[in-house]
């Protein structure tokens, strides 16, 4: 019997050529994309996880409540609670993390690189995370100071393939030098990890080179993690919180400061607070790619449902004949699943060709390292299979409905409740796909716009050079003027952080009371010059008044409009400093509110002033001409004046882009699944129209004898479908207008939205349709009617 069923399938595959094409390219296409978004959801969804001991382990966020109301939610948390932490019967043990270093100056013998992701850590940080060492003690590594682990990878940078352990690297970072003893080797740290290390030195380290370290409550530098003891309550663990900060720094300040543990799983996700370790991704990501790739998949089965019922009049007396015959409802159903079973596993087939094949392309445009790896893949097509599976059902149980007299009845079998069914199935993919391209289009619109807006500060043809190490703070002067005599350079300055990403923030303080929430950059004389900003009013820094060094500072508009409110503007300060603090401040100018943070953020109180000491960057403005030759005079030029230290660039519109990324990688997976949606949609409308076209056969060729043109014709099979794509369209604005505004709201300046995008959307839409229909109504519009009329 099941050989029968299996000649008859083929028969009937090969008899329908274009209508199995369709089902099983639409099929592979869409279980290849659902599978793709599943695995990069579920690499989203896995981050950390490969901590054995994740469920129970938590950071220690800081919440203060400031009067200004410009409230802080950070990370990070205050150096002594550590010890606080340790009274608590809930925690097992607590771990925290200083970094990650940018830039961290490293020597072993002759080779000397800059360095990112470096940490200091407690030795019980092998207690909280899974860290496994390949080389080393995990009770000792980081016991004593000066005392520091590599990852596997590192090691291999330094060492090749000798052993590492025991082995002096000279380590230049928050302005000193000194030599630490390698003492353990760990495994590289997993992708799916919100933190990513090289170097794990000794927190023993600082707390040696300054005795007040774990004493200062007001500092928050660290990253803490706790391990909570089986069967905790996170809510009365949250709840004793409160009284370690009444304890530890007293009631007044319990009233601003307060203190939130967060779930290690829940990071990645959902925690985008000041002073990450790294940008998080967002699950409203996840919410969004998950549900176009089921709908992308519905899509397809949409199709197959659509073609199978459209031929029902073909297989009607076929149906019908076998009842006669004593075939009985429940092997009719086997039979037609049996068929739709093959096209199916013949589609999944092509699917995992097709994953094969895109998955490294993918990989590189989510920046991920996703693999077609056995379980997972296994999972997500069964998934996938059995939803299929489940809409294959309808055709077969609606085919082996049919009554006998009925079905041989031709006239009696047309269906008008089918049609209908058809038709919405029709409206409803296509509103699925415009709402898919619309919510691209908006996308694009608003990267484009936050790359394109003009930021109120020139940072084009900036190249951004560290300055780590004090002996290169202290020949900043020399080295500017060495670049200065380089014909392509426009212009040098300094400044203490990243002008276009800067976190630093401070209090200005009027009669010992703070006044000001603001941000704050320390920068040099022609900084303002440098990097383009305008000034408003007032003066610039200069050398012809050596009180600016100590007693000036420079706010944004911002700033003043606050200032002005509080009837303060022309008061005298105090600002406090890192080591010092300032008194008898004055403001002597105003610049123009530029972002100094990417536009998720909006612009906030902000100073410039002048101090030397806290240079960490130079900020070179060069020409666009034979930008390879400057960068090599540049590095030549650092090469003879700091031979000691290696030449570290990059661009400050680079820099800035970077911060969009992950906004990037969303829009180009949302443009490819899109494009995705609609290519799938107009399969299963080519093969409706083919259908309908060939049903019609008969008609067009009397309307053609009867003198009928073409284009008569080509409207006449096209109308009806091109109106439900316009439905389709009309539903679709009020989907995707409410996704893209849920988008948008993570950003503090965003496009207006156009309607502009949502007609362009459907106008596209409309344009690739009636293209699909056109080539069978042409066809059938231009057949001679003497075949046509003979084919009945």
């Amino acid at each position: 019997m099941l050989k029968n069923y299996l000649k008859i399938a083929i028969r009937n595959i090969k008899k329908r050529k274009i209508h199995s094409a369709i089902n099983i390219l639409g099929l592979a296409i869409a279980l290849a994309a659902f599978a793709l978004i599943m695995f990069w959801v579920q690499d989203e969804l896995s981050y950390d996880h490969f901590n054995i001991k994740a469920d129970r382990i938590y950071r220690i966020n800081t919440y203060i409540k400031q009067e200004s109301g410009n409230d802080i939610d950070m990370a990070m948390t205050a150096p002594p609670l550590a010890a606080g932490l340790k009274q608590l019967p809930d925690v097992e043990s607590v771990v925290r993390l200083e970094g990650p270093g940018k830039n961290v100056i490293v020597k072993y013998n002759q080779n000397v690189f800059n360095e990112n992701d470096f940490f200091y850590a407690d030795s019980t940080v092998f207690n909280v995370f899974t860290f496994p060492l390949l080389e080393g003690n995990p009770n000792t590594a980081l016991k004593n100071p000066f005392s520091i682990v590599l990852t596997e990878s590192t090691v291999k940078k330094y060492f090749g393939n000798k052993e590492a352990v025991g082995k002096i690297i000279s380590i230049n970072y928050y302005n000193i030098t000194h030599d630490y003893v390698v003492t353990g080797v760990i495994k590289n740290i997993p992708h799916s990890s919100h933190i990513h290390i090289n170097f794990i030195a000794s927190l023993n380290t600082l707390e040696s080179t300054d005795p007040k370290f774990n004493l200062y409550w007001g500092g928050v530098s660290l990253y803490t993690y706790v391990l909570l003891s089986k069967n905790s309550s996170i809510n009365n663990f949250n709840n004793k919180l409160s009284g370690i900060i009444k304890h530890y720094m007293g009631n007044e300040a319990a009233k601003f400061w307060s203190l939130h543990a967060q779930k290690l799983t829940s990071i990645h996700l959902h925690s985008h607070r000041l002073l990450e370790i790294e940008p998080n991704g967002n699950a409203l990501s996840i919410y969004i790619f998950s549900t176009a790739g089921f709908l992308i998949l519905l899509i397809a089965i949409i199709n197959f449902i659509s073609l199978s019922t459209a031929g029902y009049t073909d297989r009607a007396k076929e149906v019908s004949v076998r009842k006669v015959l004593g075939a009985d409802k429940g092997k009719l159903v086997i039979q037609f699943m049996y068929e739709n079973f093959i096209i199916i596993i013949v589609a999944l087939i092509a699917a995992v060709a097709v994953i094969e094949i895109i998955l490294p392309f993918f990989n590189s445009l989510a920046g991920k390292q996703l693999k077609f790896d056995f379980n997972g893949s296994v999972l997500i097509i069964t998934i996938g299979l059995f939803i299929t599976l489940a809409a294959a059902s309808y055709p077969s149980f609606f085919l082996s409905s049919f009554k006998p007299v009925l079905a041989l009845n031709k006239s009696a079998i047309i269906n008008p409740g089918g049609i209908s069914f058809r038709k919405g199935l029709i409206v409803f993919q296509f509103a699925v796909a415009m709402a898919l391209i619309m919510c691209s289009l908006v996308i694009s619109s608003q990267l484009h716009f936050v790359l394109n807006k003009d930021l109120g500060i020139n940072i084009n043809q900036t190249v951004f050079i560290p300055l780590r190490h004090p002996e290169l703070r202290a020949k900043y002067t020399l080295i500017k003027n060495e670049f200065l005599k380089l014909k392509d350079v426009k212009d040098v300055s300094a400044s203490s952080s990243n002008p276009a990403n800067m976190n630093m923030m401070n209090s200005l303080y009027y009669q010992d009371k703070p006044v000001l929430e603001i941000k704050n950059l320390a920068v040099d004389y022609s900084f303002i010059k440098t990097m383009g900003l305008n000034l408003i009013s007032g003066r610039n820094f200069s050398k012809e008044f050596p009180s600016d060094t100590c007693e000036a500072i420079i706010i944004n508009e911002a700033a003043a409009k606050k200032l002005k409110a509080m009837d303060l503007f022309d008061k005298q300060f105090e600002f406090h400093l890192a080591n010092s603090k300032r008194t008898g401040i004055k403001i002597i100018g105003i610049v123009n509110n530029f972002n100094y943070r990417p536009l998720y953020y909006p612009i906030e109180p902000m100073i410039l002033y002048l101090n030397p000491d806290e240079y960490r960057f130079m900020e070179v403005k060069v020409s666009s001409r034979n930008l390879a030759g400057t960068i090599n005079a540049l590095k030549q030029k650092w090469a003879e004046a700091a031979p000691n230290f290696p030449f570290d660039f990059s661009f400050l519109d680079q820099n800035l882009q970077k911060e969009y990324e992950s906004d990037k990688r969303m829009g180009n997976i949302f443009d490819i699944f899109s494009l995705l949606a609609v290519f799938i949609s107009c399969l299963g409308l080519f093969g409706l129209v083919s259908y309908a076209a060939e049903k019609r056969t008969k008609e067009i060729g009397i309307r053609k004898v009867l003198g009928s043109s073409v284009n008569e014709i080509v409207i006449l099979l096209s109308k009806d479908f091109l109106i439900l794509v316009i439905i389709s369209g009309l539903i679709a604005i009020p989907l995707s207008y409410y996704f893209v505004q849920k988008w948008l709201e993570q950003f503090a300046y965003r496009i207006n939205m156009n309607p502009l995008l949502f007609i362009l959307s459907i106008l596209s839409v409309l344009t690739i349709s009636f293209i699909t229909i056109s080539y069978h109504a042409i066809k059938a519009a231009t057949a001679n009617p003497v075949k046509s009329l003979r084919y009945e």
